[in-house]
């Protein structure tokens, strides 16, 4: 799912935060993407006020 999605001016051009079920989902939306440009896929385990 898609939850937010943002144009920015950077190395990327845009960067979407999504929430996926399992990894699977993760690579079809991915793949998915791959015709937009290459991908880069950064994963968050917890945010750092979470951990304090």
């Amino acid at each position: 799912m898609v939850l937010k999605y943002y144009r920015i001016a950077d190395q990327y051009s845009y960067l979407v935060k999504v929430v996926a079920e399992n990894m699977v989902v993760l690579e079809v939306l991915v793949d998915e993407t791959m015709r937009f440009g290459t991908p880069s896929t950064h994963i968050i385990f917890s945010a750092a006020n979470d951990v304090l």
